[in-house]
């Protein structure tokens, strides 16, 4: 799957209400179509004045998940655009009021490689009910989240599927490794 995934500054001054009650999808799109005039006090309901400084990809696909996620189209989102994934990483960990949306094979790479950053899932409140039920709650780790969505609990706007068709009834010894490097490590090779 080719995957797009909220993540947040870990310095967010609302990062522990965020993380007890997730951000609903309305509320996305609130962030997103606002042209950059919402406080995370107007977002969250509390009484927050700062703003929420939001970034987007600057890839093609993931402007479309993330215009299918919001309800709008690609060209009506108002964010910080930023065209490297490891650029968003570092702009979103510098500023406390960031938010943004990463390739879930960036954040392979990094878990991979070891990398510590100071970045932090979002979690999505689905049903927008103010609160992260069980079920929706996949975002304690990144293997929690790709279990979270290859089980169909991640909004399908924020990702396609992409398939491997071979000639014949059994795939030979390179071409299961090729599909497992796919799906993988070969994941940022793909995006790209």
């Amino acid at each position: 799957r080719d995957v797009i995934v909220p993540v947040m500054s870990g310095n967010n001054p609302q990062k522990e209400y965020i993380i007890k009650n997730g951000i609903s999808p309305q509320q996305f799109a609130s962030i997103y179509k606002s042209g950059g005039n919402l406080t995370w006090g107007q977002l969250l309901g509390t009484n927050d004045p700062r703003p929420v400084k939001a970034f987007v990809p600057g890839n093609h696909s993931s402007r479309e998940y993330l215009a299918a996620f919001v309800g709008t189209t690609p060209g009506e989102i108002s964010a910080t655009e930023v065209n490297s994934q490891i650029e968003m990483i570092g702009m979103i960990e510098s500023n406390p009021n960031a938010i943004g949306f990463c390739t879930l094979a960036c954040l392979a790479e990094m878990e991979k490689g070891g990398v510590k950053t100071g970045v932090s899932l979002v979690p999505i409140d689905m049903d927008g009910n103010g609160t992260l039920e069980r079920f929706e709650n996949i975002y304690g780790s990144y293997a929690e989240l790709s279990h979270g969505i290859f089980v169909g609990k991640y909004p399908r706007q924020l990702y396609s599927k992409v398939f491997a068709v071979t000639a014949g009834h059994q795939a030979s010894e390179a071409e299961t490794a090729f599909l497992e490097w796919m799906i993988t490590g070969g994941q940022e090779s793909i995006a790209s």
